[in-house]
């Protein structure tokens, strides 16, 4: 049988750790869809086989194995696409002589960040604080990128799971090529002068590390980090690693430091908790911001003179309007329906409008417009009155 397409998919994230192999194969007029499947670094001949389309016109042979791409790309937790595997099988040929081996998780296509949950009121912190089974770090106002290294390939995806080519600064990618190893890296891009903070390990050595706890992976990290400044000169000063810290005492002087220092927040992370990545992970991970900003859906566009957006969120499916945003001279004009971020002091209760709202940048990348929720907001506080 000729191979007409084939792709090799993993799942290593979310205690997962399975591939999927999916091939056309045929001849002539007619074309198999089949998919081999099954537990990775099984032998080829333990890998379940299934027949997804017998005997069809490679057209229709082409749809089919688009739309089962598709799907497994968007299952929870997502397949990745990865290289041609070691043992050089295509999937009808599963049990006939192996072929020369290929090249191994050459590019990796889609991979999630795990998100945190917003705490608005400061004083529900406490219990954070006094749980030790809690750490600490510090929340950075960048851009949240997975980094994945194979072999001598370098691939970035956003927040969204989306490979980007605009994800990394030439001087990151730099450096995070000196690494001979291959490694996943959960990272955000600094907003203010380059470089990137590395926030967590998914793999190292293309061995999984997402379903470990984080005590465990926190540790890896830092001997990641140690031996990569130490041994294979990776600048510090570029490629650096989020300050951690565990224990009441060292929570609370942390997090009064980064107030002093105007930081954008505070990350509270279970250290018994294995990596989640998307929403689901909100119940492991927290997110406390010391300035206002939020995430808002452009819905109108004002180019001209004073140009500005009108911004909104979601309150359950119904669009409610936090008025408008002037657009500073140095940034690009967002489109209609495209995610933002603004800064601002607060939102008037009622209205929801913004008090003193600044443009940050567009999210389009980065966030969907089903986060956009009213939930986000911080509303000014009531005055006290005297009345009993």
């Amino acid at each position: 049988m000729a191979i007409h397409k084939s792709i090799n998919l993993e799942c290593t994230t979310g205690g997962s750790y399975k591939e999927y192999r999916l091939s056309i194969e045929g001849s002539g007029a007619r074309w198999n869809v089949n998919a081999l499947w099954g537990k990775i670094g099984s032998k080829i001949g333990s890998l379940r086989l299934t027949v997804k389309g017998d005997g069809l016109a490679l057209a229709d042979a082409e749809k089919m194995f688009e739309k089962i791409v598709r799907k497994q790309l968007n299952e929870s937790p997502p397949y990745v696409v990865v290289g041609a595997k070691e043992d050089g099988q295509s999937v009808a040929d599963a049990t006939e002589t192996q072929a020369p081996a290929g090249a191994v998780r050459k590019v990796i296509a889609r991979v999630i960040p795990q998100l945190c949950a917003p705490v608005q009121d400061e004083r529900e912190l406490e219990k954070f604080f006094r749980d030790d089974n809690i750490a600490m770090e510090e929340k950075f106002n960048g851009k949240r990128k997975e980094v994945i290294k194979a072999s001598e390939h370098l691939s970035v995806t956003n927040k969204q799971g989306q490979t980007t080519g605009v994800g990394m600064l030439p001087k990151n990618k730099n450096e995070f090529l000196k690494v001979p190893f291959d490694f996943v890296m959960d990272t955000e891009d600094e907003p203010v002068g380059g470089g990137c903070v590395l926030l967590d390990v998914l793999s190292l050595r293309n061995r999984p590390t997402d379903a470990e706890k984080l005590v465990n992976r926190r540790q890896r990290l830092e001997e990641f980090y140690r031996e990569i400044t130490t041994q294979h000169g990776v600048d510090p000063k570029v490629i650096r690693l989020a300050e951690h810290v565990t224990g009441e005492t060292a929570k609370r002087a942390f997090f009064a430091r980064l107030k002093k220092v105007k930081a954008e927040g505070a990350i509270f992370k279970r250290l018994d908790s294995i990596y989640v990545p998307g929403e689901a992970g909100r119940d492991f991970w927290w997110k406390h911001k010391f300035q206002a900003t939020a995430s808002f859906i452009v819905t109108g566009v004002r180019i001209g003179g004073k140009s500005s957006i009108s911004v909104a969120v979601l309150d359950g499916l119904t669009r409610v309007s936090c008025g408008k945003c002037a657009i500073p001279a140095n940034k690009e004009m967002p489109e209609l329906n495209e995610t933002v971020e603004v800064r601002y002091i607060y939102a008037e209760r009622g209205t929801n409008s913004l008090n003193q709202p600044f443009y940050i940048g567009s999210r389009k990348d980065e966030v969907s417009i089903k986060e956009c929720v009213i939930g986000q907001l911080k509303y000014k506080q009531k005055e006290a009155t005297n009345e009993s």
